[in-house]
């Protein structure tokens, strides 16, 4: 209506103006009628200055001073009063929408709005507009209440009241834009970490601030590379394992109501670094052995064998190298050269087959000087970066991670000093040793390293001639048969999953070895543990 009149109000000025102009050319034309002919003369010449008059006359009226806008504003205002005025008489009501509100409930949003009239009997009617999806739908369809309890999915929406009298005379609507979330169930954070168990799962984790039994949570992944999305979980708890490939991600988190609406979403960027597998296998059969014999070497072959065939999520070890009878230098020095690119988020392998002392020693090295378990400790901190895998086969190897001695508990006392607490304290230090024998102590229970010992500190190791029984069944357990040099399913596989973790290592080669030899315990750093030690996934 405001547009209408100063159209015409400009329209109505400017005739005016140009009627004035015609009439003062008309009253000279009649008061000197002799003068015609120099009027037509001089017409030409003044052509281009009446022009230029009448335009800026009219630009002057069409750019109107502000005193004019304000009047025809007034005016505008004046004819939608009138409107509402002829609204109101003819049904002798008035009604007004004074705003929307909305108030969080605990799965869902009740919506409102204020309003002025004079009839008791307003009805209103609440919409929704999807803007993803483009469709209206009803909310509350007509009633008597200004309220409505809104119940949705997680979205952007148009939200929309209507108000009318109630006879039908008079209706006012108001809408307002609305990002949706159900009520006060909410997503209140996110997580997204490595599991820590070497094959690049990640965990995916999501809270929420209503602890409501009956809530679900869906996980999904977005593949930036290959632009495809996929399920890891539909509906189910808020931890989920995502068994992640090189690459970069978006992870999307899903809130559900009990009723399945969509209560919540969010969605993080993730990157998955690739994570380089090495192997060094060190076997020792020298003539200073003391049992030289052939099993050590045939060890590493079968070990070599075993790790050949590991696929890690399409990728395999980077390398797999070996040493055999080398010195104590030697074996430094290739560990160096192994190892020497690795970073934190690598796993190396170190492999040792050979004879081991009561003490501890492992006896790698050709000069059968050995190294303690300290020693074998430095050397890896010094030159491995990452997690290290450690199998060794040698008798007492269970001294790498145990430390507790029985003869920490005993005292040389003489029969003058021998008292009660003196009988408890050595007695229980020497029941608790054994009770212990599985603490996790010594030099290489640390969380840098994941060992597996044929036997525990107190107990040998056995072989073949062809063959130690440690190896023999850690072999199999990943998927190589030595007797007939080829490879078979990953017997130690519990789950099907592809992968062997140390928890299911260990529960299948420690039975094995100990029905095969009854006084050798296999024993695993850390307990428990599902780290993932080997794979064809």
């Amino acid at each position: 209506m405001k547009n209408f009149w100063k159209k015409w109000i400009a329209v109505i000025i400017s005739m005016t103006m140009l009627v004035g102009h015609n009439g003062l050319v008309f009253a000279e034309e009649s008061s000197a009628a002799s003068s015609t002919q120099v009027e037509l003369e001089q017409k030409g010449a003044d052509e281009d200055s009446v022009d230029d008059t009448v335009a800026e006359e009219t630009q002057k009226q069409i750019e109107m001073p502000s005193e004019q806008t304000e009047t025809i504003e007034a005016i505008d205002e004046q004819e939608e009063n009138a409107v509402e005025n002829l609204e109101q008489e003819s049904s002798g009501y008035y009604l007004t929408l004074d705003g929307l509100t909305w108030v969080y409930q605990s799965d869902y949003i009740d919506v409102g709005t204020a309003y002025s009239t004079n009839d008791p009997y307003v009805q209103f009617k609440w919409e929704m507009y999807n803007v993803n999806t483009g469709q209206w739908f009803t909310i509350a369809d007509w009633n008597y209440g200004n309220w409505a309890s809104w119940k949705t999915d997680c979205g952007d929406y148009w939200l929309h009241c209507t108000a009318r009298t109630s006879d039908g005379a008079i209706e006012r609507t108001s809408t307002i834009t609305f990002h949706y979330v159900a009520g006060n169930t909410q997503i209140s954070g996110i997580y997204a970490g490595d599991t820590g168990n070497g094959d690049q799962s990640i965990l995916l984790g999501c809270a929420s601030t209503e602890s409501t039994v009956g809530l679900t949570y869906t996980f999904r992944i977005y593949d930036v590379n290959l632009e495809q999305w996929s399920t890891v979980s539909d509906r189910g708890n808020q931890w989920v394992t995502w068994y992640a490939k090189t690459g970069t991600y978006w992870a999307h988190y899903e809130l559900y109501t009990i009723d399945g609406r969509l209560a919540d979403t969010r969605t993080i960027a993730v990157s998955c670094s690739p994570i380089v597998r090495r192997a060094l296998l060190i076997g020792n059969q020298s003539a200073t052995a003391r049992d030289p014999g052939t099993r050590f070497f045939k060890d590493v072959d079968n070990m070599y064998n075993a790790l050949a065939w590991a696929n890690f999520g399409g990728m395999q070890y980077s390398s797999i190298d070996y040493i055999r009878n080398g010195t104590k230098s030697q074996i430094a020095q290739k560990v160096k050269t192994a190892f020497q690119e690795t970073s934190d988020n690598d796993v190396s392998y170190i492999y040792i087959t050979c004879h081991g002392g009561s003490d501890g020693t492992i006896y790698m090295d050709s000069q059968n000087i050995g190294y303690t378990p300290k020693e074998l400790r430095n050397l890896l901190d010094q030159y491995v970066k990452g997690t290290v895998v450690i199998m060794v086969t040698s008798c007492y190897s269970g001294n790498l991670i145990q430390s507790n001695d029985i003869e920490l508990g005993v005292q040389d006392i003489n029969d003058n000093d021998i008292n009660d607490d003196d009988i408890n304290v050595s007695m229980d230090a020497f029941t608790n040793a054994f009770q212990d024998i599985s603490v996790n102590s010594g030099e290489l229970a640390t969380p840098k390293y994941k060992v597996v010992c044929a036997a525990n500190k107190y107990e040998q190791s056995y072989g073949y001639p062809m063959i130690n029984i440690s190896t023999q069944y850690w072999s199999r357990a990943f998927g190589w048969d030595y007797s007939k040099s080829a490879a078979i399913n990953m017997e130690a596989d519990a789950n099907n999953d592809g992968r062997v973790t140390l928890d299911e290592l260990h529960k299948y080669a420690y039975p094995r070895i100990l029905t095969e030899v009854k006084g050798s315990h296999e024993v695993v750093y850390p307990e428990n543990s599902n780290f993932v030690i080997y794979g064809r996934y």
